[in-house]
């Protein structure tokens, strides 16, 4: 795989120059290389490893805890309470529809 450029891997994910400026700043992210000219250079590891980034984020995991978690070998755990988490709000807000749609019926059924 060729390496990409910051603004080619910021295209790539949908998200700007900066936040992977700011995953650098912070180690959450090391790109492959850095050229004199202060260019950063990313491989397949770096692209893997900002989608996890990304994903985690959109979870709802903040970038201290994210870090943590990329550190350890074993992060599928995490995903699957994500998943569990995402269910449950899927099921909570599943509720309140049906809750809105008997609303609804009943509205139009004794016209409230």
């Amino acid at each position: 795989m060729k390496l990409l450029t910051t603004s080619e891997l910021a295209t790539l994910f949908s998200i700007s120059k900066h936040t992977i400026r700011h995953y650098i700043d912070i180690d959450l992210l090391t790109p492959k290389e850095r050229r004199d000219n202060g260019y950063f250079f990313f491989d397949e590891e770096n692209v893997y490893r900002l989608y996890q980034i990304i994903v985690l984020r959109n979870i709802g995991y903040s970038l201290k805890t994210i870090k943590t978690v990329l550190t350890e070998e074993d992060v599928a755990h995490y995903f699957l309470e994500a998943e569990q988490n995402l269910q449950k709000k899927i099921d909570e807000l599943l509720a309140i529809k049906n809750t809105v749609q008997n609303i609804i019926q009943a509205q139009e059924r004794y016209k409230l």
